[in-house]
């Protein structure tokens, strides 16, 4: 009997939430008939295991409410791995998805609709073991760009990661009991105003004492991490320097300059030039953890537009002098002839 209250206190509160979509979308929910309610169910495997069905794993369905995903059902899967979620709005507005649980982790399945020519979606939700140790990420393409500029160098990467494994790496805890990290990113620690292309690693990755920490459980495949941030030159003699952070198979570094000669890396690398680039490829071995990449500019070019200041400055100063001269020289004149 509690099962079943249980139960009946999830549809109320499936169809209360869904409600608000539909309203939002402008259906009535009072007009739904038998042919307007589908289905989504499907299967959840492991893939840490030959992708065998996971008994009892926790699946959640979300919809999209006023553009943002809520949990409106749950439920956990038989003793074959199957799952099913019904009587559920068809409405080709509306966007589900459906996704399992596994030690902590989320993995979500593909977003579907429900239509009135396919109210029942099959889906299909790989989850995978949790693994601390070894760290398996590698690196596959590492592209750094820097734009070199009058007293700072904008620099861009974008950095191919990969978990071969079989199982989802989520690190070690650290000293601090609340905190796991999995991946620690390099860069200067002078840089400032890192901006990451995606949200969502903008929001996982802290600051902590100069260095760019995340905590990010990473499942098997690849994924792209790409960020922005800016460091300060002097526009003497400039350096750049940056570890690798995992073991690296290809790196590509580009220095957008007018002077792309001038350029210098420590890297064993093929050097590419152009009027205003020089690139750096690497080939061959791959590079290992903390292998230091260093350049030198030699001297950073002032934009023209600083030169434009100092010329104008120099103009002035001239026509002020030569001005005072002018006035100046009636009686001086003057004077002479005494």
């Amino acid at each position: 009997m509690a099962g079943r209250n249980k139960a009946m206190t999830s549809s109320v509160k499936v169809r209360t939430l869904i409600l608000g979509v539909l309203l939002h979308v402008g259906t009535a929910w009072a007009n739904l008939s038998m042919a307007d309610v589908g289905v989504v169910r499907g299967v959840v495997f492991n893939g840490s295991r030959d992708k065998q069905p996971v008994a009892g794993a926790q699946v959640a369905l979300r919809a999209r409410i006023q553009g943002q995903f809520t949990v409106v059902e749950e439920t956990t899967t038989n003793s074959r791995g199957s799952f099913q979620f019904k009587d559920l709005p068809v409405d080709a507005e509306i966007q589900y998805i459906a996704g399992a649980n596994r030690d902590e982790v989320h993995y979500p399945g593909p977003r579907l609709r429900l239509t009135n020519e396919n109210s029942t979606s099959e889906v299909e939700i790989v989850v995978y073991e949790s693994s601390t140790e070894p760290n398996p990420l590698v690196i596959r393409q590492h592209d750094i760009v820097l734009q070199l500029g009058a007293g700072a160098t904008e620099v861009t990467e974008t950095i191919l990661l990969d978990n071969p494994s079989d199982f989802c790496y989520v690190g070690q805890t650290t000293s601090k009991p609340d905190r796991v990290v999995t991946l620690r990113l390099s860069i200067p620690p002078d840089f400032e105003r890192v901006t990451f292309e995606k949200e969502f690693f903008g929001r996982r990755f802290l600051l902590i004492d100069g260095k760019l920490l995340t905590g990010i459980a990473w499942p098997p495949g690849e994924r792209q991490l790409k960020f922005t941030y800016v460091v300060p030159n002097d526009n003497n003699d400039a350096d750049w320097h940056r570890p690798v952070d995992l073991p690296c198979s290809s790196l590509r570094l580009s220095v957008l300059t007018n002077q792309p000669d001038h350029v210098r890396c420590n890297l064993e690398s093929v050097r590419s030039l152009s009027a205003d680039a020089v690139t750096f490829t690497t080939t061959g071995s791959t590079l290992p953890t903390g292998h230091e990449i260093q350049l030198h500019f030699g001297r950073v070019p002032v934009p023209m537009i600083v030169y434009g200041r100092w010329v104008a400055s120099a103009v002035l100063v001239t026509l002020i002098g030569g001005t005072s001269i002018l006035l100046c020289w009636p009686k001086w004149g003057r004077r002479g002839t005494r």
